[in-house]
């Protein structure tokens, strides 16, 4: 398929100033690459005492992850227009034509301008965000934007066609953390060949997208995926973090993902009493439930995950390591099976 690298995603994220993982807690470091070519070992003494390359790679460990996606996303994007490019070079050169030829018969001639009724209908659709501008103001943008939506359409499709014309081989890899799963819930089995580690926020939006998204890739792939749960509370959600050791002492009742799922459809109502409520209807023993939350017992569970997000680079929510491969914000299923897919052909599943 024609592969763009989104702009945006769509994730709840702090402010500049704003903390997502709050306090640090001492946590295992997930497993660190080498260190990088060049950096001596040791690479620092203090009064004779060594300051190793492991330790400047554990302590840097966030903000190099963060380096190497960066990288990793220069080259992918660049690939994938050389890719592109040559693609076309073959196709023109079989049809004994140039690529802006190519184009226009394949591209600009089978995406042709909307009519007037689909500009009228796009603009009945969506009146309320048209400032109250009246139609005829709005019809050449509205035309412009949908023959744009149309030949991007088309374009998608048409390099779809020659990559399998041309049985593209892509062996550039995306950078992998491995990301330890602990003993935090789990949906699937911790055998399944595709491993997705994810980290949400109950009381965030996108989340809840993030979630409805997950559920969509476990009816797809079946048993060929597991699940692991994290917690990410943002400082800013006043209630996600009570929400999420509301969870994990639903957890010591066996009625973790029955509870999850509460939460997520309930996101405008995470009172202490609402917490309380949807212990009940999933059928915990609520006198339990209120001691375990009203002691915080589950709070280090809370602490550990949001230490182990911040040593792997996370900053909002949600996000998603597959096997290693990190998928950041609410995306659509389609992201997911495209990482998914590459896994499964790279494993011989």
């Amino acid at each position: 398929m024609w592969i763009v690298l989104l702009a945006a995603l769509a994730a709840c994220a702090p402010s500049p100033s704003g903390s997502a993982a709050g306090s640090a807690v001492a946590v295992a470091a997930p497993s660190a690459p080498p260190a990088g070519e060049g950096v001596p070992d040791p690479v620092a003494t203090v009064d004779g005492e060594a300051i190793s390359a492991a330790s400047l790679e554990d302590k840097a460990a966030a903000g190099l992850q963060a380096a190497r996606q960066q990288m990793y996303d220069a080259r992918r994007s660049a690939l994938e227009e050389l890719i592109v490019e040559k693609m076309l070079e073959k196709e023109a050169a079989a049809r004994g034509t140039d690529k802006d030829k190519l184009l226009a018969d394949e591209v600009d001639a089978k995406a042709p301008p909307p009519d007037d009724a689909a500009i009228q209908a796009f603009f009945n659709e969506n009146a309320a965000k048209m400032g109250g501008q009246p139609y005829e103001a709005m019809k050449p943008r509205i035309a412009a934007f949908m023959g744009g939506q149309a030949k991007n359409e088309r374009m998608g499709a048409f390099i779809g066609e020659l990559k399998a014309k041309y049985k593209v081989q892509d062996n550039l890899e995306p950078p992998r953390i491995a990301v330890e799963a602990g003993d935090s819930a789990r949906k699937g089995s911790a055998s399944a060949p595709i491993q997705i580690i994810e980290f949400s926020d109950f009381e965030c939006p996108y989340c809840t997208r993030g979630a409805d998204t997950i559920n969509q890739v476990v009816a797809k792939y079946g048993d060929k995926v597991s699940v692991v749960y994290k917690h990410f509370p943002l400082s800013f959600h006043a209630r996600a973090r009570p929400a999420a050791e509301a969870s994990e002492c639903a957890r010591e009742g066996g009625k973790f993902w029955e509870y999850h799922d509460q939460l997520f459809a309930n996101q405008s109502a995470l009172g202490d009493d609402d917490l309380k409520k949807y212990a009940k209807a999933v059928g915990l023993d609520v006198k339990k439930f209120e001691t375990c939350l009203s002691s915080h017992a589950m709070g280090s569970r809370v602490d550990a995950d949001m230490a182990l997000g911040a040593k792997v680079g996370m900053s909002g929510t949600p996000g998603f390591y597959i096997n290693g491969v990190n998928l950041p914000g609410a995306v659509p299923l389609e992201a997911f099976a495209q990482v998914i897919d590459k896994e499964l052909s790279r494993l011989g599943q």
